[in-house]
């Protein structure tokens, strides 16, 4: 359930309709990003002292809901410290990932009392169920199509990388509504180790490689695909970023896509490329620096 402050239940709930002096504090920070993952840590701690009874007794705990309903999308994770560290993919989302924090009971509860309580419901007899929701948050939410400026040049948006089994070497497939990057089982194990897929340095080494000429030879046949989702997304930035539009030229009437919507100048495919992943080459090199660096030290 989405709580807020409107939500009507048939009994006390803190923050929804009983009310304690003080509000939670809610501490949220993104901490890390790259074309596969997302992954934050919330802090909340409840400033009830009956809530904070049931919680160390074992009969609630925190509980973090997440819901991303155009990717029909829901988890919720339970913990009795308040801490939250989550890593979501990114290709699971399509549109903004809803966060509602509370306190749910996880174990039957008889005649449940709390000094927030009013004389109203000390007139009656409360059990709690478990799964029933004793205090509400707050909430706050991570639009997944939004991306920071460090995210928002990478391609996760229109390539998906998948594992065939059946290869030898990795391809691609244009025909999708995504761009389709196949890769064999062991390469595809590596690419998701942890190691790699969260190690930004890595970022780099990724798209300097498969995913620049898997991009480079998207944009060269894009006329092909025209219709497919990948394909609209890529001209439509092209024609409206600047970055971007400076570095398709144009024909004599300011056209960037000629009437069977390939590039007039295809030659600048290369060059896009390396402008939507964020100059891969010089991240690369970076990368190098950093490691060699490192080892120096």
């Amino acid at each position: 359930m989405q709580l807020n402050e409107n939500t009507i239940l048939p009994y006390p709930c803190l923050n929804i309709n009983i009310f304690d002096e003080e509000e939670p504090r809610i501490d949220f920070k993104i901490t890390h990003r790259n074309m596969m993952q997302t992954s934050f840590c919330v802090n909340v701690k409840s400033t009830n002292n009956d809530i904070l009874s049931l919680i160390n007794s074992g009969k609630a705990r925190y509980c973090l809901e997440m819901d991303c309903s155009k990717a029909f999308y829901r988890e919720a994770i339970v913990q009795e410290t308040g801490n939250f560290n989550v890593t979501i993919t990114n290709n699971r989302m399509n549109g903004p990932l809803l966060c509602t924090l509370s306190v749910v009971a996880v174990d039957e509860i008889k005649n449940y009392q709390n000094s927030a309580f009013d004389d109203f419901y000390r007139r009656f007899t409360i059990d709690i169920g478990k799964g029933e929701t004793l205090a509400y948050l707050g909430n706050f939410r991570i639009d997944m199509q939004e991306k920071s400026v460090e995210v928002k040049s990478l391609a996760d948006d229109f390539i998906e990388v998948t594992c065939d089994e059946n290869l030898t070497y990795s391809r691609f497939d244009l025909g999708d509504e995504k761009i389709i990057l196949k890769m064999p089982e062991d390469m595809y194990q590596q690419y998701h180790n942890p190691r790699i897929s969260e190690n930004r340095e890595c970022e780099a080494f990724l798209h300097a490689s498969f995913l620049l000429n898997v991009l480079t030879s998207a944009l060269q046949n894009i006329s092909n695909y025209s219709e497919r989702r990948w394909a609209v997304t890529l001209r439509k930035r092209i024609e409206t970023e600047d970055d971007l539009r400076g570095l398709a030229s144009a024909d004599e009437a300011g056209n960037i896509f000629d009437e069977n919507g390939a590039l007039v100048a295809p030659d600048a495919a290369l060059d896009l490329a390396q402008c939507i992943l964020g100059n891969p080459y010089e991240r690369m090199f970076k990368s190098f620096d950093n490691i060699n660096n490192r080892e120096d030290d």
